[in-house]
């Protein structure tokens, strides 16, 4: 059997703060077998590093548990690379879905009919979908088809991380995915679990903590920038691997198209918009 861990990196409610705030949902899947090597070796890594867990804004802000390293490079980079060797070592794909919240707003805001698809206007009275399961939904459509690409004949189990006030719509999913043998075999589902950060059998979740992180990252402070765009960072350089990472940013551009489809693939699923 197959895994996808998944967690979320920034708040619907980050829309207020300035500049271009991201939500981004990551995932990553591999053979259950590999995620059971990768949680012990992940629970030593952070043993070694006096850590109770591995959190990716923590350690790019020196906050935290990771407060004074930023005096210690030889410490951050030795962390660094352990972390990614392990996540490239355990995974065979890695999945982001990312959509720029105020860009959502507005396409939110405008509509989508959720019965003919049909563009709203702005005073058109409707129920929006939220931004975190439109991605919720888009990642998962994503593994679905990776899945099928390669001719995967195994079940996954989803394991989310809480989604920030969100568990009603991942549980929402869960009762929609099992619903009937068509979408169980279509997207190869087996279970669908909702799990703690600091959950000492599943620390394997933090890995997809430092995805999510580090795309949200890449894509406000490199794609985005116009002015002054910065390099890549070299912790997302490290788990940037062609093939085995798909990666979608969603502007407003391309969102109404996109939201027509995931409504819907909602639809299809019996979930509510």
């Amino acid at each position: 059997m197959f895994a996808v861990y998944m967690d979320a990196s920034g708040k619907t409610e980050d829309i207020t703060k300035p500049g271009d705030p991201v939500l981004s949902l990551a995932g990553y899947v591999a053979p259950v077998e590999r995620w059971e090597e990768c949680g012990v070796a992940w629970r030593k890594m952070l043993c070694d590093y006096c850590l109770s867990r591995a959190h990716q804004t923590d350690f790019a802000q020196n906050w935290g548990e990771y407060i004074g390293w930023n005096k210690d490079e030889a410490k951050r980079r030795g962390y660094v690379t352990r972390c990614t060797e392990m996540i490239n070592d355990t995974v065979q794909a890695g999945f982001v879905t990312a959509v720029l919240l105020k860009d959502w707003q507005r396409v939110a805001n405008r509509g989508v009919d959720s019965e003919t698809d049909a563009v709203l206007d702005n005073d058109a009275a409707y129920e929006p979908v939220s931004a975190f399961k439109f991605v919720a939904v888009e990642t998962i459509k994503q593994i679905a088809i990776w899945a099928h690409e390669n001719k995967l004949t195994e079940r996954i189990a989803y394991l989310f991380e809480p989604g920030d006030g969100r568990n009603a719509e991942i549980v929402q999913m869960r009762e929609a995915l099992q619903s009937s043998a068509e979408l169980v075999n279509g997207y190869k589902f087996n279970s669908l679990t909702i799990i703690e950060p600091r959950d000492p059998l599943h620390v394997q979740v933090q890995t997809a903590d430092w995805l999510a992180y580090e795309t949200g990252k890449y894509l406000r402070d490199t794609k985005l920038n116009t002015v002054d765009p910065r390099k890549m960072r070299e912790t997302f350089r490290l788990i940037w691997k062609p093939g085995k990472l798909r990666t979608r940013f969603y502007n407003e551009k391309d969102l109404l198209g996109l939201c027509k489809s995931n409504l819907a693939e909602m639809r299809r699923l019996g979930i509510r918009a």
